[in-house]
């Protein structure tokens, strides 16, 4: 990144989203980037923290998280998702 946040030159298609931060101990992470299609699965922890924080590349991501697993896909984002609408 540049002096302004900014993406260098072409360095935006190296760039993978990734979970700074899990509410409990993850038992899965990975990014597929043919799919552009970034999974997270983890056990949430008993007590602490209840939040969990995802550093996404520049783009539209479209994030689900039912109560059994989160994903997040290159898209067009919804705000409400789909089920709160």
């Amino acid at each position: 990144m540049d002096d302004t946040g900014a993406f260098r030159p072409h360095k935006e298609l190296t760039a993978e989203p990734s979970a700074e931060a899990v509410a409990g101990t993850i038992r899965s992470a990975g990014y597929a980037p043919g799919a552009g299609v970034y999974r997270l699965t983890y056990r949430a922890a008993p007590h602490g923290p209840r939040t969990t924080t995802l550093s996404l590349p520049p783009g539209p991501w479209r994030v689900t998280a039912p109560a059994t697993h989160a994903s997040c896909a290159r898209g067009p984002a919804y705000w409400p998702p789909p089920a709160a609408r």
